[in-house]
This record gives C-alpha cells, sequence and structure tokens, in this order.
C-alpha cells in the first residue's frame, strides 16, 4: 500500500492498531522512527515467523509469532521491515485481510535527517545522559554516579532515558523516553553521555561530547565482545565497533576489565581502574536500608535470612526454563540446617522471565519473583547467600565475602558455547553439578577457608572496588566539566 515515507505515515495514524514484521534492526529503527513521530502508540507487538513464547527485544514491546499475530490482531495493519523483504511482503499480503505496507530502507533514513537537525542544537556544559540496560531503568551504575552527584550538591541537569515512564528517579532528575524525540535531542545535547551497553549505531557523538561507558559486568569470567565475535552478529560487531569508537573513557573495576576494554571492545578509549560505582553498595557505602528494600518485596519479618537465586539466561526463554531445575525446597532446608536461620528465596532470572512455565511454578513455590526489581545490587546488598551458575553477579557479592554456591547443571555444554577468561575450575566459589552436590557444598560450606580463597582471587585480579568507586567516577565528571579543555583533543 503507498510507495512514499508519508504513505506510511498515513496508514500508521489512520489505523486502529498496527505491528510491525521483523524484530531485528529495521524493525527496531522504524520502531524509533514511529516513537520520534510521536506514533509508537499505534504498535502493539513485533512479529516474526516462528516464536514458541513472546519474547521482547528490549523496546518495551512484545515480539509474538505470525500465527499468534494473526488470532490477537487479526485486523492490524502491518508494517513489513525486514531486509530485501519484497518475498515476504507477497506472502503476508496472501494471508492477512488488513493492510500490508513494506518499509524500504530509504524510508528509516527520514529519522535520520530529524536527528541530524537536533545535532545542530547548542552542547548544554552541565547536562549528562544516563541510561542502563537499554532503558529498562534507573539501575547499575549509573544510579550511582547519579547518587553521589546528588549527595554532593552538583549543579548538574541529569537526563534519564528509560522505555517506562513510570520508571522512579530522584526529585532533581528528569526522565525522557527511549527512542523518542526528546532522547534524541537531550542525546544531541548533553555535554557527557553514560551507558552500560553499547548505543545505537544511528547515534553520532558530536565535537565536545564526552562519552563515559561503565559496562555491567565485572571480573574475569565469561568472555564478550570481540573474543565472542564468532557468535556475534554482523549488525552487532558493527554497532560495537561504530560504539568504541566513539568511547572517551571506561571505568574498570577489575584487571580483567582493564584488559576486556583494551583488547575486546574495539577502543583505544582511556582506561579508570577506579571500581564500579554500583559495587559501593557491597561496602554499604552509602548504607542500604535493608527494611526498605524487604518491605518493598512483601517481606515483614526483619530477621529472616535471603537467598538470591540469579542464574544466567540462555539461548531461548524455553531453553532457560528447562536448565533452571533447581528445588528450592531442598535448598532452603539445607541452608537453614548449616545457617541456623529462616530463609526465604529470591528468584532473578536476568533476561528471560520465566515464571510462567509450570514447572518454574512447581519448583519455586513460595518463592519471590524479583526479576522486574530494578536494583540488582539492591538484592544483593540485603542477601546472605547467592546461588548462581556462570553470572558475574557472583563478583560483586562476594566482595562482602559472602557464601556464593554455583549451580552449573549443564557445565560442559556451556563450557562449549561460551569461553572464560578464567577457567571455572579456579573461582574461588564452590561448584556443583547437580542437587545432591549443591546440597553437599552447602553442608561443607568453611566461611574461613572461602573467605581465603576470595581474598586471593581478588587480589590476583586486582580489585579495584573499595567502597569509593562512585566518588572517583563523579571526580572525573566534574574536571571533564569544569576543565573542558584538559579534554579536548581526547574525544575527537
Amino acid at each position: 500500500m503507498g510507495s512514499t515515507v508519508a504513505d506510511m505515515f498515513r496508514i500508521v495514524e489512520n489505523c486502529r492498531e498496527c505491528v510491525i514484521y521483523g524484530a531485528g534492526n529495521y524493525g527496531k529503527r522504524l520502531y524509533e522512527l514511529l516513537t520520534v513521530i510521536k506514533l509508537a502508540h499505534k504498535v502493539k507487538c513485533f512479529v516474526v515467523s516462528e516464536c514458541p513464547e513472546e519474547q521482547s527485544n528490549n523496546t518495551g514491546v512484545g515480539v509474538i509469532s505470525f500465527e499468534d499475530m494473526k488470532k490477537r490482531y487479526p485486523d492490524a495493519a502491518i508494517l513489513v521491515a525486514v531486509k530485501e523483504g519484497k518475498e515476504l511482503h507477497k506472502k503476508v499480503k496472501k494471508e492477512h485481510k488488513g493492510k500490508v505496507f513494506l518499509i524500504k530502507k530509504e524510508y528509516l533514513s527520514f529519522s535520520y535527517e530529524l536527528m541530524e537537525k537536533m545535532w545542530e542544537s547548542p552542547v548544554d556544559e552541565r547536562k549528562i545522559l544516563f541510561i542502563s540496560s537499554s532503558g529498562k531503568g534507573y539501575m547499575c551504575n549509573g544510579k550511582y554516579i547519579t547518587e553521589e552527584l546528588l549527595r554532593q550538591g552538583q549543579d548538574i541537569d541529569m537526563v534519564w532515558a528509560v522505555n517506562n515512564m513510570e520508571c522512579k528517579v530522584p526529585d532533581k532528575v528528569r526522565k525522557v523516553k527511549k527512542g523518542s524525540y526528546e532522547y534524541y535531542y537531550e542525546m544531541a545535547t548533553a555535554r557527557i553521555w553514560v551507558d552500560n551497553e553499547r548505543k545505537e549505531i544511528q547515534i553520532k557523538k558530536r565535537e565536545g561530547q564526552y562519552y563515559i561507558q561503565t559496562w555491567h559486568g565485572s571480573g574475569p569470567l565469561k568472555k564478550v565482545e570481540k573474543d565472542m565475535e564468532d557468535t556475534l552478529s554482523p549488525e552487532y560487531v558493527r554497532m560495537a565497533k561504530h560504539d568504541g569508537k566513539m568511547i572517551d573513557l571506561f571505568l574498570s573495576s577489575t584487571s580483567a576489565n582493564t584488559y576486556m576494554y583494551r583488547n575486546s571492545f574495539y577502543s583505544k578509549a582511556e582506561i579508570l581502574e577506579c571500581g564500579s560505582p554500583r559495587n559501593d553498595v557491597m561496602f554499604q557505602n552509602p548504607p542500604i536500608d535493608r527494611s526498605m528494600v524487604l518491605h518493598s518485596l512483601g517481606i515483614e519479618n526483619k530477621n529472616v535470612k535471603i537467598i538470591l537465586y540469579a542464574p544466567t539466561f540462555r539461548r531461548t526463554r524455553e531453553e532457560s526454563a528447562e536448565t533452571y531445575d533447581l528445588d528450592a525446597k531442598r535448598v532452603i532446608g539445607e541452608l537453614n540446617k548449616k545457617f541456623q536461620g529462616e530463609f526465604i528465596m529470591l528468584l532473578r532470572f536476568h533476561c528471560w522471565d520465566v515464571s510462567e512455565f509450570e514447572r518454574i511454578k512447581k519448583l519455586y513455590a513460595g518463592c519471590i519473583n524479583t526479576t522486574e526489581y530494578d536494583d540488582t545490587q539492591e538484592l544483593l546488598a540485603v542477601s546472605d547467600v547467592l546461588i548462581t551458575d556462570y553470572s558475574s553477579i557472583m563478583w560483586d557479592f562476594s566482595l562482602k565475602r559472602t557464601p556464593v554456591f554455583l549451580y552449573q547443571n549443564d557445565a560442559q555444554e556451556y563450557m562449549d558455547s561460551r569461553g572464560f577468561y578464567c577457567h571455572p575450575d579456579e573461582w574461588p566459589y564452590p561448584r556443583a553439578f547437580d542437587m545432591d552436590g549443591l546440597c553437599k557444598i552447602i553442608s561443607e560450606f568453611n566461611q574461613a577457608e572461602y573467605t581465603e580463597k576470595v581474598d586471593s582471587f581478588l587480589k590476583r585480579w586486582s580489585s579495584f572496588d573499595d567502597g569509593f568507586a562512585s566518588k572517583r567516577a563523579v571526580a572525573r565528571i566534574m574536571d571533564v566539566i569544569n576543565n573542558p579543555q584538559k579534554y579536548q583533543n581526547k574525544n575527537k
């Protein structure tokens, strides 16, 4: 239907609802364009040919199968947004009674033209734009840098880009919806960017802007970026290389992070070995209000002990649900016996929330699902025991010297598909490969031996975390703002 970008806008504007066929780069770029022109609310979902369960692609909009879409949105207009999509467009038109529109590559350049105009606006020398986990919320390193700026009373305009505008941020912090016209304007005019993931390939840093990359993982654990390039899509590699060239500063928490940034991130940016601001809470700096966190989770017994079970994701939501076979009731009983207390288990399922699967409901009945809780570090700060498998969350938690137990029921398979900077045999955390083994390492746990091993591991990999990372990061930020001439040759 139609042959120009104006025709597409007209179809979306006049339809009651629409869907985007394609959840890759083309689909995401189309969604960004519709967001900029205030039409994204018409998009009900992204569609792919096959999809066993509804998924997400970091836009806040679900991804479903074509067959499911026909049942749920039979009259929706379909925007086919895939590379070389002519044949798919013809096929969908035969099977769908509503409007079907083929998105051409040139249509997507319209958003770039809008952004180019924004890039002509002057840079605000005292504005910082923060974003964490592609807009998931107020969290990670950016949150603790923000909190430190507020504690110091710095005269800074702080803006957070979020997917959900209901997300809570401090009173003196502004919010902007990620992907909106306002988002790109704030991006174009902020003096400093702070992010913990890669920026989209359409983002271009201006002369005088300064980009701080904090990343979201610590320690010598899973390989990332260039060290896993053969498993990454060509689109992601292009985005990573583009992003790497823009970065001015990495914040490093360990010598392993420093190595990764220097060799695996497609970047020659400066590295500040200051620790991870988010890990300041592991040293109770600033102190976390445990009662407030527990109350927000519906836990009123302040003497209860907390287990956080936080496995990493697998390739799909179904595969993740199949792998997570920990027997919560048995583990809680073993911990109660070992540590002489009453334990409650919190669940943190990383990027896939698998709580709707029947086997998950059965295994974790009575546990509290915290997958959507914004700040993982708060959960770590109030927990007494962590159970994970391969997630770098183990490094953060062990800064407290509290027990980390590893339940790796697919160890060989995971090792074959994912490399490590340091072999799991060398990690200081007790490992188990089945439920009997997990109960055994819990019952045999020795705090003194564990502390000695963790101390040695942190020393070997030069942990820079000591509770003052946020202060060091803010000191650099204020130096960049107050002494721009020192950095004018570093961000070109």
